[in-house]
């Protein structure tokens, strides 16, 4: 269930799409990790949302939600689940 991933202070990325031109609200992004908000970075020629964890996660299993607005105010969300092996 859910990704692997062999670190216990992973990347996350998620690359983030426009539909229909609708521009997104920069200082919206949110990642947030097991219940907990962070601000991601955001690299505008690979419109890529990414977070580097400086803590090391405890527990094998977790949430990730990637959250976005449009300039509009709609929120979207992506969910993952992932699971650390080491």
């Amino acid at each position: 269930m859910g990704e692997i991933i062999d670190s216990r202070t992973p990347l996350l990325e998620a690359e983030i799409e426009t539909k229909r031109g609708a521009p997104v609200d920069k200082d919206s992004f949110k990642v947030i990790v097991d219940g907990i908000t962070y601000e991601p970075s955001y690299d505008n020629e690979t419109s890529t949302l990414s977070l580097q964890l400086e803590e090391e996660l405890q527990e094998r299993f977790h949430v990730v939600t990637f959250e976005a607005k449009n300039r509009a105010g709609k929120v979207t969300r992506e969910t993952r689940i992932f699971y650390i092996e080491d």
